[in-house]
């Protein structure tokens, strides 16, 4: 059911439009957050590329030529130009996924019209994987793709979902799921802080890590969300707010589901695993409308997504991400701290009641392709840093009878004292430095214990 456009509505209609004018992403978040977002897929075609960083033209509509330049598309291409570029890695596994498209929305007329939706999404994927070729596609892409072909027109498809994925989720994006993972520790430290006694009865449940929220925070939930415009709205406030906000919001969701997550042992950690993946699927939709996050939800103890998305902004407020302890984690070059936040920038800035002039379109393509590489960089030191632990904790083992009879700091200054001594480096020639000590002392060195 349409939102109604009674006189409320047709100023909230107005003061998007002008939110978006005037580039102004703090009122933009503001009204991303209220009842219903940003109402009409008629203003998301204008607000979701401005949130973007995509600049309007002179009629207020979202600039094609400055959107095709922001994807590295040229004036004189046409637009199946992309289709002579180099096939990438992954575009068997698209084809895969996309044959499984469009499985809850829309409701097509008949197998061709199906057909051509999902061409026209095999077209938008593939070309951003051929135009940003350092990308690796994950499965779930295609759910989040499926959204922006059914509200943006087609000129907007692909420089929209282009940044989208370069500078907003760019993370999911790398070679290996590592980063994806490591984003889902700071779920259990709002959970810690907001509420404890659920968060304790969950402690079974989210160890090693809360893989159960891998898919919602994975995709923006779209695949889980089973209704087009709760998951449009949805996207209205992912879109206006920096990336971990996915995170609070899946904290929200728990939150409003205590009553039965209570009910569950907390000793059957497998069952809580399982509720707690289904969650997202199980949501009420938007005040005023009949639409849900999933048909067999419409019943009225489901919390409404409003609520949920007040109660994700609390918890965003009263524990800011930077403030967890899990952040300390987060590789610099994450999307979770390079992404821009211009709606806090702003409201620092100048007064709240108006925004003088539209901030800079921010990050560029070419800044998340260098911050992409930096990533993978951090990671791969990252892993090799933890195979070295692995070693030292070996050889320790392996080596614990006779260092429990001299002592650890006692033996490694040994070493330290010989290799002065010697002049010898870390490893090197000494006749001192032979089996476990030399062994020992080489690995205690590279993870960076140093002694004398």
């Amino acid at each position: 059911m349409p939102v109604k456009d009674d006189p409320a509505v047709t100023a909230k209609k107005q003061e998007v439009r002008d939110a978006c004018v005037l580039g102004d992403f703090a009122q933009l978040q503001k009204l991303a957050g209220s009842a219903g977002g940003f109402l009409t897929d008629e203003l998301r075609q204008i607000a979701w590329p401005v949130l973007l960083g995509i600049p309007l033209d002179a009629e207020g509509h979202a600039d094609v030529e400055a959107a095709s330049a922001m994807a590295g598309i040229s004036k004189k291409e046409d637009s199946g130009s992309w289709e002579s570029l180099p096939p990438h890695r992954d575009e068997e596994q698209v084809q895969l996924d996309v044959n499984r498209a469009f499985v809850y929305y829309p409701t097509h007329a008949n197998d061709a019209e199906e057909a051509r939706q999902k061409k026209a999404l095999s077209a938008l994927i593939i070309e951003v994987l051929r135009r940003y070729p350092y990308l690796c596609y994950f499965q779930g892409f295609h759910d989040i793709c499926q959204v922006f072909l059914l509200v943006l027109p087609p000129h907007l498809r692909t420089p929209t979902v282009a940044r989208l994925a370069v500078l907003r989720i760019r993370d999911f994006m790398l070679p290996t799921i590592d980063a994806a993972v490591q984003q889902l520790l700071l779920l259990p430290d709002i959970l810690r802080m907001a509420d404890p006694p659920l968060w304790n009865h969950l402690r079974l449940a989210q160890h090693p890590r809360p893989f159960f929220a891998l898919s919602g925070t994975l995709t923006m939930y779209a695949h889980d969300v089973q209704s087009l415009g709760a998951i449009a709205r949805l996207f209205d406030v992912l879109l206006a707010r920096p990336p971990a906000f996915s995170l609070y919001l899946f904290a929200a969701i728990v939150r409003a589901h205590r009553e039965a997550l209570f009910a569950t042992p907390a000793d059957e950690p497998e069952m809580l695993h399982h509720v707690l993946s289904k969650l997202p699927g199980r949501t009420g939709g938007d005040r005023g409308t009949n639409e849900n996050f999933s048909e067999e939800s419409g019943n009225a103890s489901s919390p409404l997504l409003d609520d949920l998305i007040a109660d994700a902004a609390q918890l965003a407020n009263d524990y800011p991400a930077h403030t967890l302890p899990a952040w300390r984690s987060i590789a610099a070059s994450s999307v979770l701290k390079t992404a821009d936040d211009r709606a806090t920038a702003q409201s620092k800035s100048r007064p709240e009641s108006a925004a003088d002039k539209p901030l800079a379109s921010g990050l560029t393509v070419a800044d998340g392709e260098r911050l992409f590489h930096e990533h993978v960089r951090e990671l791969e030191t990252a892993e090799r840093r933890r195979q070295q632990v692995a070693r030292v904790r070996q050889i320790l083992w392996q080596y614990r009878g006779p260092m429990r009879a001299v002592g650890v700091a006692v033996l490694v200054g040994v070493v330290a004292v010989a290799l002065r001594r010697s002049g010898a480096s870390v490893g090197g020639g000494s006749s001192f430095l032979t089996g476990p000590v030399a062994k020992m002392s080489s690995l205690l060195s590279r993870v960076g214990i140093y002694i004398g």
